[in-house]
């Protein structure tokens, strides 16, 4: 569930998208970003070990987070003190954009391959032997 920790930048930025949508005071507004930002690096630091796991589902908690940040950057660059997010929110933009198809990508290899939609096992219980009184 390592990748699912991407989740906790999305509230902060869908609130932000729509509290920019009503004309919310700035100062909110950039505490929201700053907020979903700050989440999103945070998670972006289990960057590696999320790619050393192998594929599933929870792979796609990435998207939403990652998408709604680059919105809500992308709005922020519209207004006046914002101007300076221009670029950076088109590069959040591509690196959801890129992490959107890699998930596509591997969503298609693991239904090709059978891997992704398998039924878990019965738990493994371990078997503890006593020592033999001897």
């Amino acid at each position: 569930l390592l990748p699912t920790l991407f989740i906790f930048a999305a509230p902060p930025a869908v609130v932000g998208v729509a509290a920019l949508q009503y004309g919310a005071s700035a100062p909110l507004v950039w505490m929201l970003w700053g907020m979903a930002l700050f989440q999103a690096a945070w998670a972006a630091t289990q960057a590696r070990r999320i790619a050393m796991l192998p594929f599933g589902l929870p792979h796609w908690g990435m998207s939403f987070p990652l998408a709604a940040l680059a919105v809500l950057t992308l709005r922020l660059a519209d207004t006046p003190e914002g101007r300076w997010l221009a670029v950076p929110s088109l590069a959040l933009l591509a690196l959801a954009s890129l992490v959107i198809l890699a998930l596509s990508l591997a969503t298609l290899r693991g239904l090709r391959a059978g891997t992704l939609l398998v039924p878990e096992g019965p738990p493994v219980i371990p078997i503890r032997t006593q020592p033999s009184a001897a």
